[in-house]
């Protein structure tokens, strides 16, 4: 069963990055049987920029979040994911900080174990770039088919 929660996408800070589409997008992650179309670009500089991804959690557990992931050869190395439950104010690290590739990968967050996000209104994700190219002047990062998938609460 799927669920589709009122959910948004947000590329904050300062600086002269700005989120995009890029064309082609990729298939990895697609769901329903979809082929590859746009993808977001979230162009440089990144360090100074986060990516917000607003998914309320409201009646699930167990969330998993998945997307396909690349850069391009002067774009952010790296991504640290973290959670917020409050809507923003504060936020939680997840895990090592996530390696991004030249060519389209599938990057996963498993919060499974973590129970403080189940069932929240306000819940957010936040994606930093960081690391070697995180600060250029040009480069990018892209994200497609981004996922959150939980099991309902009985």
């Amino acid at each position: 069963m799927t669920k589709r929660a009122p959910a948004e996408i947000t590329y904050t800070g300062t600086g002269l990055g700005y989120m995009d589409n890029v064309d082609p997008g990729s298939d990895l992650n697609a769901r329903n049987s979809m082929l590859a179309g746009l993808g977001v670009r979230l162009r440089n500089p990144a360090n100074v920029r986060q990516l917000i991804i607003a998914a309320p959690s409201t009646g699930y557990k167990s969330l998993v979040m998945t997307w396909a992931a690349m850069r391009s050869s002067t774009g952010a190395i790296q991504a640290e994911f973290a959670y917020s439950v409050d809507g923003g104010t504060t936020w939680v690290p997840v895990g090592a900080p996530i390696v991004i590739a030249e060519v389209w990968e599938l990057k996963s967050v498993d919060l499974k174990a973590i129970t403080a996000v189940e069932n929240k209104a306000n819940l957010k994700f936040r994606i930093l770039f960081s690391g070697t190219g995180s600060d250029g002047a040009s480069g990018n990062n892209r994200i497609d088919n981004l996922t959150v998938e939980g099991i309902p609460l009985t």
